[in-house]
């Protein structure tokens, strides 16, 4: 009989604190438990580093976008790169003289990200929509596109 070792990550706060089952294999199975953490200075550094020369204005919104990031609360940096990889699409159906527009494009990347890292978490883009509207935030009031098509880039 060959011992076989195994490695098991999960996220033990998005298991349910009820669930017997999980709290029996965990006991007779995982020995050791490591806590990760993540390193938010090389990571950025990493982001920098790999989308500095396909963000149009990179200097100005790299700030937008981490305190975006942060301000979300969602720590799935995963989530940010496919926002990222989708914002660089978006941007390339934009006229180049309202990207060269530092408000127009600090708004839009705020708006672009706000929305997009919302998404994620919720998977409804209506529900986020509403969520801005309801915060009264001036957020939603002052969308540079019509929420429709805010609606279908989200998708």
């Amino acid at each position: 009989m060959k011992i076989l070792k195994t490695i098991i990550i999960a996220n033990e706060d998005e298991i349910n604190n009820d669930d017997k089952t999980y709290k029996r294999f965990k006991e007779k199975v995982i020995g050791k438990s490591f806590t990760i953490h993540n390193d938010n200075e090389s990571y950025w550094k990493s982001f920098k580093e790999k989308y500095s020369s396909q963000l149009n204005k990179y200097k100005i919104i790299i700030n937008i976008i981490q305190s975006t990031f942060e301000r979300s609360g969602n720590k799935n940096y995963r989530n940010l790169i496919q926002t990222t990889d989708d914002y660089i699409d978006f941007t390339k159906e934009i006229k180049s003289n309202y990207l060269d527009n530092d408000e127009f494009i600090e708004r839009l990347s705020e708006q672009f990200y706000t929305l997009s890292l919302e998404y994620k978490k919720q998977h409804n883009i209506d529900s986020v929509l509403e969520s801005l509207k309801q915060d009264n935030s001036g957020f939603y009031y002052s969308l540079i596109f019509d929420t429709e098509i805010w609606k279908d880039d989200c998708y």
